[in-house]
Formats: structure tokens, C-alpha cells, sequence
């Protein structure tokens, strides 16, 4: 996981590095700044302290936590620009397409 997002966003070292003790030091508290998804209630996400560059883009990071299992699955790193939030597509991907003009 780390080589893709290393692969795509091409951090400096200082910011890999960062993201890398970041996501070891999340065993000691895994829900400490992290927002939780409202649809799947084991799926949380948050910006990456100290990954922020000059045009405003931050590291965010989306992991599933396993209680039972003491285990943190990474599902995802990249760089967001702000505002950064949650929520629900603006478009709906199920949704039907061109009916507007069939009335």
C-alpha cells in the first residue's frame, strides 16, 4: 500500500517517513483525530499530521480497525486538497440519467 501511494504521489522522504511512524503510532490509539465513517462503522479516515504542502494539500489516510484482531488495514493514503470532508457523492452513481426531458 505504501509503494502505490508512494508510487502516485511521489512524497518527499521527510513525508514518507512521517505518514510511516504515524501509522505505527496508531496501535497506541487508533481513534485519536480520526473521523468515522457513517456507513461502515469500523472504516475511519483523517488528515496525517505534518504531511502538508505548500499548495495546500494534506495526506489523508482511510483504515478499517479490527478490535478483536488488534489490527489497523490500511485501504488508503493520498494527498487531498481542502476542504477535506466526508460525505455522500454529489452525483448518484445508480441513479437514472437524461429522464429530466421525458415528461
Amino acid at each position: 500500500m505504501l509503494n502505490t501511494w508512494e508510487a502516485i504521489d511521489q512524497p518527499t522522504d521527510h513525508v514518507y517517513n512521517t505518514v510511516l511512524h504515524w501509522l505505527a503510532a496508531r496501535l497506541d490509539d487508533p481513534y485519536a483525530n480520526m473521523t468515522r465513517d457513517d456507513h461502515m462503522p469500523n472504516l475511519w479516515w483523517g488528515a496525517v499530521p505534518g504531511t502538508r504542502r505548500g499548495d495546500g494539500g494534506i495526506v489523508v489516510c482511510v483504515y478499517e480497525i479490527r478490535e478483536l484482531d488488534r489490527l489497523i488495514v490500511c485501504h488508503s493514503l493520498a494527498y487531498l486538497s481542502e476542504p477535506v470532508t466526508s460525505g455522500e457523492p454529489l452525483i448518484d452513481p445508480e441513479g437514472d440519467e437524461g429522464d429530466e426531458g421525458d415528461e
